[in-house]
């Protein structure tokens, strides 16, 4: 499931671009302002898409399952 939002680039805080969505009650979107430097600028529009990757989510679990298993010692062994 991936969730769209329309934003506005409002301003650069620091390493910091503020984009404020279009649904206002949101509030900010902080992002680093090394991806979007060259890219846009204040007051231009950037769509935004948050995309939920459930299968990588449960692979890299896993990996951290077997890897503390692997420093704590395997109990069923």
């Amino acid at each position: 499931m991936t969730r769209r939002y329309k934003t506005v680039y409002d301003r650069r805080e620091g390493n910091w671009v503020v984009l404020i969505p279009d649904e206002g009650e949101l509030g900010e979107i902080l992002v680093p302002a090394k991806m979007l430097t060259g890219y846009a600028r204040e007051g231009d529009v950037i769509n935004v898409a948050f995309t939920k990757d459930s299968e990588d989510t449960q692979r890299r679990r896993e990996r951290v399952s077997n890897l503390l298993q692997e420093l704590l010692g395997n109990k069923d062994q």
